[in-house]
């Protein structure tokens, strides 16, 4: 039996997990951080050619079983993961580990931490640790011209192209 999620990570009333059911693309945004995907959701409707890409939040796979459905239907057909976790490796763990053996069967993965560089995460990561960095940096400051440098490495990255380096620019404080 299938179930697809209406709300992804609500509980069915039965103590079990919904299933999340979400459209494959060749690059995901798995963060912690709703400011995020609701910052690349603007950045993407305005591109004239937007990075094929799906998003969502890490807390709606908190269930292994939920994390191990969304592998096999959704990361499965993607070529590159963007994992940025707000608290650190913790706030995630199994959902990394499953990463990192998608990533051993020639995934792309990104991982960073959202409030500082965080060097064990990064080192984690598939890209190369300049393009790492930037990745980062550009989340931490946020801002849609940051986000659209980071919608465009992606984008490289899933084409097999070498990536624009994002260029990072610290947003003013309000």
């Amino acid at each position: 039996m299938h179930r697809l999620a209406a709300l992804p990570g609500v509980d069915d009333g039965q103590g079990g997990a919904l299933l999340v059911e979400q459209e494959p693309a060749p690059v995901l945004l798995l963060t912690t951080s709703d400011t995020d995907l609701a910052t690349m959701a603007t950045v993407l409707e305005r591109s004239p050619h937007p990075c094929p890409m799906r998003g969502l939040n890490v807390a709606a796979l908190s269930h292994p079983a939920v994390v191990d459905h969304y592998l096999r239907t959704t990361v499965a057909a993607a070529r590159v993961v963007l994992l940025r976790l707000l608290g650190g490796r913790s706030v995630w763990s199994y959902g990394l580990e499953r990463l990192q053996e998608w990533q051993g069967a020639g995934g792309c993965l990104v991982v960073l931490d959202g409030v500082a560089p965080d060097g064990e995460l990064e080192s984690l990561s598939s890209t190369a640790p300049e393009l790492t960095r930037a990745l980062g940096d550009a989340l931490r400051w946020g801002g849609p011209d940051n986000l659209a440098g980071v919608a465009a490495a992606l984008q490289d990255l899933a084409a097999g192209v070498e990536p624009r380096l994002p260029r990072p620019t610290p947003r003013a404080d309000p």
